[in-house]
């Protein structure tokens, strides 16, 4: 019995996505460019293509129907491509955004303390020389609003709202997040993108539009780089950051602690207030059913795509432990 499954095309866009993606950093390892123009390549390969061209053009040939034009539109609705008009999510959005940096931050950490302790050796990547505002802007292009819109378009579009209509809400939120996580195969960056995509993941469910993930994924990144832009140039945040420790060391990390309390407190509150606005407006859900062989099948493209990414992370790590 053949079934059509949103399931099983999504997991096979991301496969080949995956693998798309695997091939352009293989190549990279040989490419000897400057610094600048070698990061600028591989995100425009990575993004836009990898992560947008390719699954846009495989979404609109498995699930489309009826004219280019028709799929398209159909399309922006499966994947909440919605604008929201209420303001409320909009101030809770804003406040999520801002506390989304501490947390990010804190799981980096608590991530490489642990690696630490299990003998993996850490190596930060060549990090953009700013030569001016035009590398700023550039940076902010290239670091911040490209992953925002590609890698939300594939993981909170695609991904999840294909995996939800046979899965249910929290089976996609859970594997999207794994998903993006994978998606960096580094093990440095694992356990902070899961725990991001997990926020997002809720976000882009109960606010019942990808925009809001969008927004939270572009001001993290787009903080990362304008902190390596100030600490460069000794602009304005590498200022700020230094009077957390102006008056002792202790004062500063007790200071960023309850930052990151308040920050996860907050992140809680407000997206168990949304869940529970989502819940009101939409008391009736479902999701689809099928029995044991026919859902293995189904799943199939998606537990090839785990595979994939998986033996690519726990390689950064084996390579990490044993450098």
């Amino acid at each position: 019995m053949l079934v059509k499954s949103k399931k099983f095309n999504a997991g096979l866009i991301y496969l080949a996505e995956l693998i798309s993606l695997t091939l352009v950093r293989i190549l990279f390892t040989g490419i000897n460019y400057s610094d600048n123009f070698s990061d600028l390549l591989f995100t425009f390969l990575s993004q836009i293509i990898c992560m947008g061209a390719l699954p846009y053009a495989m979404h609109i040939a498995l699930n489309g129907k009826g004219s280019f034009k028709e799929r398209n539109l159909e399309m922006k609705k499966n994947l909440q491509y919605v604008k929201s008009d209420n303001r409320d999510v909009l101030k809770i959005t804003i406040i999520i955004a801002i506390c989304f940096i501490f947390i990010t931050r804190l799981v980096s950490i608590l991530n490489s303390a642990i690696l630490s302790l299990i003998g993996f050796v850490q190596i930060s990547g060549a990090s953009v020389i700013y030569g001016g505002a035009g590398d700023l802007i550039i940076d902010l292009m290239f670091t911040a609003a490209l992953p925002a819109i590609f890698e939300e378009f594939t993981h909170r579009g695609v991904l999840l709202n294909n995996l939800r209509e046979e899965c249910g809400d929290i089976y996609a939120i859970v594997m999207s997040a794994f998903m993006f996580a994978l998606m960096h195969q580094n093990i440095q960056q694992f356990l902070y993108t899961f725990v991001g995509g997990l926020i997002l993941g809720y976000l882009t469910v109960y606010t019942k539009s990808i925009f809001p993930a969008m927004f939270v994924h572009f001001l993290n990144n787009a903080w990362s780089v304008l902190t390596s832009y100030s600490y460069q140039t000794n602009g304005f945040i590498s200022l700020i950051e230094n009077l957390f420790y102006a008056y002792s060391e202790i004062f500063g990390y007790a200071l960023m602690i309850l930052l990151y309390g308040l920050s996860m407190y907050l992140t809680y509150r407000y997206l168990k207030k949304l869940r529970i606005r989502y819940k009101i407006n939409n008391p009736f859900s479902y999701k689809v059913r099928y029995d044991k062989e026919i859902n293995l099948a189904l799943s199939s493209s998606v537990y090839s795509a785990l595979l994939l990414g998986s033996l690519c992370t726990i390689f950064t790590l084996v390579w990490g432990i044993l450098r």
